[in-house]
C-alpha cells in the first residue's frame, strides 16, 4: 500500500484549500475503513469537478453559488445526469464531513436525477 502524502497546500492566507480539505477528507476514509477503490472514486470526481470549480480556493470562501455554477457548467456540457449526479452526491459527501470537523458549512443544493430507463 503506498505512503499517504499528508496536504500541505495552504491558501495565502493559511486557510485550507478546497483540495488539500478535500486530501485530508480521503485520509479520514482510509482511516475509517474506507476500502481503497472508494477513495480512488472520490479522487477521480475531485479531478473531474476541477474542470467545472476552482478547488484552489479557499474552503471557507466555498459557497452554494459555487456548486450551482458548477452544475450549470455541468450541464452545458452534456455531462449525463447520472454523471452530475454522482459529482453531486460525492461532493455533498465531502461537505457534510467538513461541517463535522469544523472547516465550512455550506448546504450542499439537492439535485433532482432523471430516471433513465434503458429498453431490453
Amino acid at each position: 500500500m503506498p505512503k499517504i502524502k499528508m496536504p500541505m497546500t495552504l491558501c495565502k492566507d493559511d486557510e485550507l484549500s478546497f483540495s488539500a480539505a478535500f486530501e485530508l477528507f480521503l485520509v479520514d476514509g482510509a482511516a475509517r475503513g474506507l476500502s481503497e477503490k472508494t477513495n480512488s472514486t472520490y479522487r477521480c470526481h475531485l479531478q473531474g469537478m476541477a474542470h467545472y470549480l476552482d478547488t484552489e480556493m479557499p474552503l471557507s470562501k466555498l459557497r452554494r453559488s459555487h456548486i450551482n455554477t458548477m452544475i450549470v457548467k455541468m450541464r452545458e456540457k452534456d455531462l449525463a445526469t447520472n454523471t452530475i449526479s454522482s459529482y453531486v452526491r460525492v461532493l455533498t459527501t465531502f461537505l457534510h464531513w467538513c461541517d463535522r470537523e469544523g472547516y465550512c458549512h455550506v448546504d450542499p443544493p439537492k439535485f433532482k436525477q432523471v430516471e433513465t430507463v434503458k429498453e431490453t
